[in-house]
């Protein structure tokens, strides 16, 4: 691609030769055609032959980290280049946090350059550096290159989870392998539960002989039942849930408490699944381990706000991955989904342990929009009266303000799932 300048002075070399011709003016004449055969030979050449490399760096990382990144150029070419101007393109999400992506140099033949600087990723996605952008102007200035190099490299930003793994050991008895885990319920198991009246048909192995000499009664021993327990996360990604700012928003912060529970339910050895609702219905069945958490971690780091399913149609199409008696976890703002609150009583009849998340959703519009206190308090009220009428049928519900600790809800949840 010509230059300004090119333009400029093919142009006056041109205009130079007409005006000496059309006065004879052979000295004019002469210095005009030397002009234009300046130009000429600085149009001669193309572009250098370039290739960049990265050298191996993370390329998983959470929300918040910083990764120092670097890029290398080589000249291929037997010619050293022009003037390099090397631009490393970032995604809208990434920021630059130190140092420049960009640099200025010209390279002997056979020679690189690498530059290096050190990049912030606040937002969980799928994103990707590069490709290198190149332009090269040649030492007189009269062409320059415009090119790219197709040096590209994929991070996975995983959601931020607060650090549960020591809060889980604590919480309760974990076994060291995968396998039957314990939850208060009577049934066949070796570890003790409670003692209560003999029945007729108990098994007589079963009976506590030092309480009937005490009592004179006869009682029997019932012990925990050992089996593996199922947990169900389900996220409201419609497209209400991403009202205000692009990094604090309902949506945003019921993936951050979704992503601290898998990891503390996959600590504790639990079945986990997950459902996500929105723009379409995406279902993960249970399982647990280290693999099955990066199942689950991906899903919620491909999660994209939008659409408007309804809670009532996700649990239709994805009832046949529930098992009966699995703990749900329903995160959602509770706003504009007429199905919500039938569907999450008719779990609640049918036996499932349940409890409800509610991102408080005017706490992240205001940061957006401004509106009035009357309409704000309003809205708290209506919020708060659908919030009693869950409550008053034995459901569990969170008001989740933004500064509430996540373990403070995983706290929550293991009580409603011991009930």
């Amino acid at each position: 691609m010509i230059t300004p300048k090119t333009l400029v002075f093919g142009l006056f070399g041109l205009s130079g030769i007409m005006l000496a011709l059309a006065f004879k003016n052979y000295l004019v004449a002469a210095a005009s055609a030397a002009l234009v055969f300046f130009v000429l030979m600085g149009l001669v050449g193309g572009a250098t032959t370039l290739v960049a490399n990265r050298p191996p760096a993370r390329e998983r990382l959470f929300e918040g980290d910083r990764r120092p990144t670097s890029v290398e150029i080589e000249n291929k070419g037997t010619l050293a280049s022009g003037f390099l101007e090397v631009y490393d393109e970032l995604p809208p999400k990434v920021k630059l946090q130190r140092g420049r992506n960009r640099a200025f140099t010209v390279l002997p033949p056979k020679q690189g350059l690498r530059f290096h600087y050190t990049i912030d990723v606040p937002l969980r996605g799928m994103h990707t550096l590069g490709p290198v952008t190149v332009r090269e102007e040649d030492p007189l200035g009269l062409q320059s290159h415009v090119g790219t190099i197709p040096s590209v490299q994929d991070l996975e930003v995983l959601p931020y989870a607060e650090k549960v793994e020591e809060f889980a050991a604590q919480a309760r008895r974990i076994r060291p392998f995968p396998g039957p885990v314990t939850f208060r319920q009577p049934g066949q198991g070796t570890e003790f539960y409670r003692i209560r009246d003999y029945v007729k048909g108990d098994p007589l192995r079963r009976i506590n002989w030092k309480v009937y000499a005490r009592r004179k009664k006869l009682m029997v021993n019932e012990f925990e039942k050992e089996a593996l327990s199922h947990v169900m996360l389900i996220v409201d990604a419609r497209e209400v849930n991403t009202f205000g700012t692009l990094s604090c928003n309902p949506l945003e912060y019921s993936v951050k408490a979704a992503s601290s529970l898998v990891r503390y339910f996959i600590a504790r050895r639990e079945q986990v699944g997950m459902i996500c609702y929105g723009k379409e219905i995406k279902t993960l069945e249970s399982g647990c381990g280290h693999g099955h958490l990066d199942k689950l971690l991906a899903q919620l780091t491909s999660l994209e706000g939008g659409g408007a399913v309804s809670f009532g149609d996700a649990i239709k199409c994805s009832m046949p991955y529930i098992s009966p008696g699995t703990a749900i976890v329903v995160i959602t703002g509770l706003e504009f989904d007429k199905t919500l609150r039938a569907k999450l009583v008719e779990l609640f009849v049918s036996g499932f342990p349940l409890i409800v998340i509610s991102p408080r959703p005017f706490d992240f519009e205001s940061l957006a929009t401004s509106a009035s206190a009357l309409k704000q308090g309003l809205l708290l009220i209506e919020r708060q009266n659908y919030m009693d009428s869950l409550k008053w049928y034995g459901i569990d519900v969170i008001d989740w303000t933004p500064d509430m600790n996540v373990l403070e809800l995983i706290q929550r949840c293991e009580r409603v799932r011991v009930r």
